[in-house]
């Protein structure tokens, strides 16, 4: 997916580490690692290597256990209780109507799409980088108002002036290799005056084949806040929050200028 799991290993430590991609070839960016660098005999610390392929799932089951881990509670109990919830709180930030066409980035098998296109009848791109959930997602929304891309085909979709009027990012930025990239992105996709509701983790949680989750130091809402103007920022009730991410976490509006 572009992102969807909270990292169980991770702190906020700021030994540096440089993460490295398998595929395409890498490009480097710092990060700042769960535990201690693995030895390096030339003083530097030693490479980590993005690992995307967590989030490669076989079944719906597999999908909604690492789409929603337990953090204090459990996968089934946050998605029986988290969803409706969110859905109430996507639709006061962003009003969908029939009409709205809406973006869910990092959509995983749709959990979103699914509650949103039977509240509202919307409809809804999701865009995810793992193509299993991408294949999986139509299953579980069984709608014909869904559909799931690729970040490269929407890529193309924008290039060819395609816009949403709203977006979503649950639970994603934080996992994002490049996370400016993809802000970037949410943002060409939407028109001017757009909407965008994000719920993210405070820290990241960067997937890695060495030491499993890196938080990078990077500050996803500051990132957020230079391509759009904040219009609303919150928590979520505790009572809808799994215990271990209570004091780690916001949900926010942002706008597109006009």
């Amino acid at each position: 997916m572009v992102g969807f799991l909270f990292g169980h290993r991770f702190s906020n430590s700021r030994q540096a580490l440089i993460l490295m991609q398998d595929q395409p070839p890498p490009d480097s960016a710092n990060l700042h690692g769960a535990d201690s660098p693995p030895p390096a005999t030339d003083g530097k610390p030693a490479p980590l290597t993005y690992n995307p392929e967590i989030f490669d799932v076989g079944s719906i089951e597999a999908a909604r256990q690492i789409i929603l881990t337990g953090e204090g509670s459990t996968p089934d109990e946050r998605w029986e209780s988290e969803t409706p919830y969110l859905a109430d709180a996507i639709q006061n930030a962003l009003e969908i109507t029939a009409d709205t066409v809406l973006i869910d980035y990092g959509c995983g098998i749709g959990r979103m799409a699914k509650e949103l296109i039977r509240r509202h009848g919307c409809r809804v791109i999701g865009v995810d980088i793992s193509n299993n959930m991408r294949i999986l997602a139509p299953n579980y929304v069984q709608s014909s108002r869904f559909l799931a891309c690729s970040p490269e085909m929407l890529d193309m979709l924008l290039a060819r002036n395609f816009v949403a009027d709203a977006a979503i990012s649950i639970w994603v930025l934080q996992h994002c290799l490049r996370p400016a990239e993809d802000i970037d992105r949410i943002y060409r996709s939407l028109a001017p005056g757009g909407g965008l509701f994000v719920l993210n983790n405070l820290y990241r949680a960067v997937p890695t084949k060495e030491k499993y989750w890196v938080n990078d130091g990077l500050d996803i809402k500051s990132l957020l806040c230079d391509r759009f103007s904040m219009a609303m920022e919150g928590k979520p009730a505790e009572d809808k929050t799994p215990r271990d991410l209570r004091d780690i976490i916001f949900w926010a509006k942002f706008l597109k200028p006009d």
